[in-house]
């Protein structure tokens, strides 16, 4: 099986998995894709250095592809925040969901 070049891996990779959608909007800009890109491969190795050149671009950000919208914690009801910070804590004794109580 061919194995893509470290870029366009890290490329596809931040495309397929939507980890390029920094923002978390459910698009994924050109800014963000190339940010991604350069981070990711800055992790990888220090023999590439990507960057973006825009040739004669009038400013505006080009959506490259769609992604679902990540949805942070601070959005969730309070109930289900409860619930989440309880199953990723040190263990619940109580009444509540999971063996948890509020408070």
């Amino acid at each position: 099986m061919l194995r893509p070049f470290l870029f366009t891996g890290v490329l596809v990779e931040g495309l397929r998995t939507g980890e390029a959608d920094r923002d978390g909007d459910g698009r994924i800009g050109m800014p963000e894709l190339a940010d991604f890109v350069m981070d990711r491969v800055a992790d990888l190795t220090l023999h590439q250095t990507p960057q973006l050149w825009l040739f004669g671009a009038h400013g505006g950000d080009v959506a490259i592809a769609r992604s679902r919208p990540q949805v942070s914690i601070s959005t969730l009801s309070s109930e289900l925040r409860f619930v989440s910070n309880c199953r990723s804590s040190a263990p619940c004794r109580g009444q509540g969901v999971g063996g948890c109580s509020p408070g």
